[in-house]
């Protein structure tokens, strides 16, 4: 076979267009690669910084929750031992007919401490915490009224019951990973 006739270089301009047709299409093809991968990259970056946050924010709660749910029970704990103190006093020393005037300020500082610690839960407790809030407060005299509406009961076998169901909540609720032997 012949080897091509060269008029004017016709054929070496056409094998230096092909390389360099095949250059770019090489250049193109890394770039959009290139391209491909460092938009993959930031995917994962964004949804590792995401699943950080969660993770930052959910142990921002659980420590919100710890604080409070801890005072919640410190107040409850309080209050009832505030209101049973005050029973124990007018059943000791208020008989029928007689005149008698317990002390109250303990009372009512204990009963203002319980409401804002229920206020608290409402806020930022879980569902859960609210109504176990809500079964706590109800063995309680109600916080949200004065001495002159005086009406003191208090259910201290229910209290025991809410207040262990209130904590068997926190361990399930607040530790990371909870441990099986919450009951």
């Amino acid at each position: 076979m012949a080897a091509p006739k060269v008029k004017g270089g016709h054929v070496e301009v056409k094998v230096a267009r092909l390389g360099l047709v095949a250059v770019l299409v090489a250049a193109v093809l890394a770039a959009g690669a290139s391209l491909y991968t460092a938009w993959e990259q930031s995917k994962v970056q964004v949804q590792l910084q995401n699943a950080q946050a969660a993770a930052d924010r959910a142990q921002s709660d659980r420590d919100k929750r710890t604080d409070v749910y801890g005072k919640f029970l410190q107040a409850a704990n309080a209050y009832a031992a505030a209101t049973d103190n005050l029973l124990a006093y007018v059943d000791a020393n208020c008989k029928p007919g007689s005149r008698c005037s317990p002390n109250f300020s303990t009372l009512e500082t204990t009963k203002a401490a319980f409401q804002g610690s229920i206020n608290d839960v409402s806020v930022w407790g879980s569902n859960a915490a609210v109504k176990d809030e809500a079964a706590v407060a109800a063995t309680l005299p109600p916080s949200m009224w004065s001495t002159d509406e005086l009406d003191l009961k208090f259910n201290h076998p229910a209290f025991t019951q809410a207040y262990q169901a209130f904590l068997v909540m926190m361990c399930h609720e607040l530790p990371a990973d909870p441990r099986s032997g919450c009951r």
